[in-house]
């Protein structure tokens, strides 16, 4: 069985810095960031049965992973207080238990970890943020899946997931993709020696299953969570100048999941693998009111499909 750790940190209360951002991002982005007034406690609507109800985003999570038949243990790392009154009532159906965030997105996880079944059996742990409110619990359990046999050889996984099951689904998700030749995930290709291996497009799924313990440059994760929107660009440029032969083969097209998994093995330390989902679920994080209203969006599709 696994441990589950759902990263709930963040600002709790809005200062004339993360107003600042927010303004600056929406000029850029055209969006406009759940910043400074802590997040994981933020109304979103979500449907229970056949109604749509509001419920706290970081609550929908709860409720999804907690169904999760491959998960036996709950740690929520955030405002402890905050969460305790909202949510420390409410019965999942397993024990939640609720820690107080300790600084970055690293130091988050580490003492999530910490205080996590997983650390004191030296295991992996699944780290998920509390923004993907419609990832259900089948989702949960298909990746830690597909991560259990490369256990042996591997520390650290990530979930992305293809162009392919993106199709139909661009007022939803409209990001752009990072695009790979398939050297890993093609098995047809391999297995016909042949390896006419194709390019296909990815976006990043949401999900990490992983052992800090045995990532030895860890610190470098919050360096890339950075570079998402360009929160700090200066660290790009450190970060492309560290993997410049992989920003040539990207420009050139010949960069390959192999690359990526390398070069990521080398930046952190530790033994890493992309794992390739389907659930297009697990990539709609809520960052933004725009994200928001594309949930809206999502659940009308869903009620119409249904009448």
């Amino acid at each position: 069985m696994v441990s589950a750790i759902i990263l709930a940190g963040g600002p709790v209360k809005d200062t004339p810095k993360t107003k600042l951002a927010r303004w600056y991002y929406q000029k850029i982005y055209g969006e406009t960031y759940f910043w400074g007034k802590y997040k994981p406690l933020k109304q979103i609507k979500i449907r229970v049965g056949n109604e749509i109800q509001k419920v706290p985003m970081v609550s929908a999570v709860i409720e999804n992973i907690a169904k999760a038949e491959s998960i036996d243990d709950l740690v929520v790392i955030g405002e402890k207080e905050r969460l305790e009154a909202i949510l420390g009532d409410k019965d999942y159906g397993m024990p939640v238990k609720y820690i107080q965030q300790v600084g970055s997105l690293v130091k988050n996880g580490i003492e999530g970890y910490k205080n996590s079944k997983a650390q004191k059996n030296g295991e992996c742990a699944l780290f998920l943020p509390c923004d993907i409110p419609k990832a259900s619990p089948e989702d949960y359990d298909s990746f830690v899946d597909q991560c259990t046999p490369f256990m042996k050889d591997y520390d650290a996984f990530y979930a992305i997931i293809g162009k392919e099951n993106m199709q139909g689904k661009s007022k939803i998700f409209n990001r752009p993709y990072f695009w790979m030749i398939d050297d890993v995930f093609d098995v047809k290709a391999q297995d016909s020696g042949k390896e006419e291996f194709h390019r296909r497009g990815f976006r990043l799924s949401n999900m990490a299953y992983a052992n800090p313990e045995e990532i030895k440059s860890i610190e470098n994760i919050d360096l890339i969570y950075s570079l998402r929107k360009l929160k700090d660009p200066i660290n790009l440029f450190y970060t492309a100048k560290d993997a410049f032969p992989e920003v040539v083969k990207y420009f050139k097209k010949t960069l390959t999941v192999f690359d990526v998994n390398k070069k990521a093995s080398e930046f952190l330390g530790t033994r890493f693998r992309l794992i390739e989902v389907d659930s297009v679920a697990t990539s709609l994080d809520i960052d933004s009111e725009e994200d928001s209203k594309m949930l809206d969006y999502w659940l009308s599709k869903t009620e119409n499909k249904e009448k």
